[in-house]
């Protein structure tokens, strides 16, 4: 069998490659991987998983990451985990809405029944003027839960673009973009 090693990129629905590592995932073995015009395959062990590909390329990110910032926080990520996911908790949607105020960080969220529920956390380290984001709780949750650094880095760009955090003790390039909540305060 000849194996063609030339370049080839291509765009897999993220739902249909994450199904196909699970019914494959288990023992040590060899997974065979075609690839034609408009399908791939993937087979392991007598099983056989298939999907269509996306058409196209896919898009350019260098114009949607953030090269300049109106202002950066850092905090312990640890205790800013807590207190997203105390407001976020009970949050309409998981909306919640960070603020900062001299050298601590708001986190508010709204629920009919309840009410406002509001945290805060210490801000460490501050560049830039007072902002107000609001964002997904559960996206912001998901990030800190997935990093291992001590300390985070909120960088944010404008009301309504990408907020960038990114771990600070990461020493690859690790960053991570969430788009904000457009909400009415």
């Amino acid at each position: 069998m000849e194996v063609d090693r030339s370049e080839r990129h291509i765009i897999i629905p993220g739902r249909n490659l994450i199904e196909a590592v699970k019914i494959m995932d288990g023992e040590d073995r060899t997974t065979e991987v075609e690839v034609t015009n408009r399908h791939v395959r993937f087979t392991a062990n007598h099983i056989m998983v298939q999907s269509a590909l996306i058409e196209g390329e896919y898009p350019s990110l260098h114009h949607v990451i953030p090269h300049t910032f109106i202002s950066e926080i850092t905090n312990g990520t640890v205790p800013l985990m807590k207190a997203v996911e105390r407001t976020t908790v009970l949050a309409s949607e998981s909306i919640i809405r960070l603020e900062t105020a001299a050298d601590r960080l708001l986190l508010l969220s709204q629920t009919a029944e309840i009410g406002d529920i509001e945290d805060e956390v210490s801000i460490l380290e501050k560049n830039g003027e007072d902002f107000t984001i609001s964002l997904n709780g559960k996206y912001v949750a998901d990030i800190l839960h997935g990093t291992s650094s001590e300390f985070i880095r909120l960088r944010f760009t404008g009301k309504m673009s990408p907020i960038v955090i990114q771990p600070l003790n990461d020493l690859s390039s690790t960053f991570f973009l969430i788009t904000p909540v457009r909400t009415a305060k």
